[in-house]
């Protein structure tokens, strides 16, 4: 980046540098690197949401981040050893907390915990190679966007827990127990497991064209709301957006997916299929499958879309 790119917004980038040094201790991290990368990161995110990236939008959007957290987020990036020590020594006991507060056990969250400077530092062909950290942009501290991965993580080992029982999706268990002996020796009938696959394989070809209508904002909001049980109000702080808007962000994604879903019963003999329990117990591994698949559902963009 040329040098009077840096000169320009060089008072917010210093002051932003000294308050990450006071915070977190002075780390083996340059100013050079650090305005560098920062001033860079926040053009690349007003570019992905195609707002302008003038002098005044740069440095009011600067403005508001939060370089403070970005200096440590960075110096974990780079490899620095006494930023990853201050990263355990106050960020991973809040969040060692905080996931014995979603339900985690203590083991679980430790092991959560320990495993979060690997996780961060992994690679993905997603993010062209570069760590998972490099995805925080300072938009909100560094707390709360890790608060969301912890969140993900005990959301992937609880579904990695429940995915041998999810036959119990099957709604005759809801309402009568278990299925009667006539309903049960239907699920060897080849004939009838046929059909059963055909309606599981229409169905999943029309939820699937239904999901890719989506955009990144919608699909996650669903991926946070119905899979890693995310409350509204940090879903609302992921999207960076009110609550309210989640609301509607979830209506309209909802709205898809049943108009799929109901469009697929009208052309299926669904009373019939509703008595197989292999239909069942073949949407439920479809289910978790598709929610496996939408664990790597890229961050939205930062805009309000009404």
């Amino acid at each position: 980046m040329p040098k009077g790119s840096l000169e320009r917004y060089e008072l917010l980038l210093r002051r932003a540098f000294d308050d990450g040094r006071r915070e977190w201790g002075e780390l083996s991290l340059s100013f050079e690197d650090f305005a560098a990368e920062h001033l860079s990161r926040v053009r690349q995110r007003l570019e992905s949401i195609d707002e302008p990236t003038d002098p005044s939008t740069l440095h009011k959007t600067l403005a508001r981040s939060c370089g403070v957290d970005f200096y440590l987020a960075l110096a974990c990036e780079q490899g620095c050893s006494s930023a990853w020590r201050a990263f355990e020594a106050r960020l991973a006991p809040r969040l060692e907390g905080l996931a014995r507060k979603r339900g985690a056990d203590l083991g679980t969250a430790r092991e959560i915990v320990e495993d979060l400077p690997s996780d961060l530092l992994a690679t993905t062909s997603s993010l062209g190679g570069a760590p998972r950290i490099s995805q925080y942009n300072a938009t909100g501290s560094l707390f709360a966007w890790l608060a969301v991965f912890v969140a993900r993580r005990i959301a992937d080992r609880a579904r990695v827990r429940r995915v041998e029982s999810l036959d119990e999706l099957h709604p005759l268990r809801w309402s009568s127990g278990t299925p009667d002996a006539s309903t049960q020796s239907s699920d060897d009938d080849p004939a009838q497991r046929a059909i059963v696959l055909e309606a599981v394989a229409a169905l999943r070809r029309m939820i699937g064209a239904a999901w890719s209508t989506l955009d990144d904002r919608h699909q996650l909001a669903l991926v946070l709301k119905y899979r890693d049980g995310v409350a509204q109000k940090e879903i609302a702080r992921v999207l960076r957006v009110g609550e309210p808007r989640v609301s509607r962000i979830l209506g309209t994604a909802q709205g898809r997916l049943r108009e799929a879903a109901a469009m697929c019963a009208r052309e299926l003999d669904t009373d019939a299929l509703a008595q197989q329990p292999t239909f069942w117990r073949l949407m439920a591994g479809e289910l978790a499958e598709s929610l496996q698949v939408s664990s790597d559902v890229d961050d939205p963009p930062e805009r309000d879309e009404s």
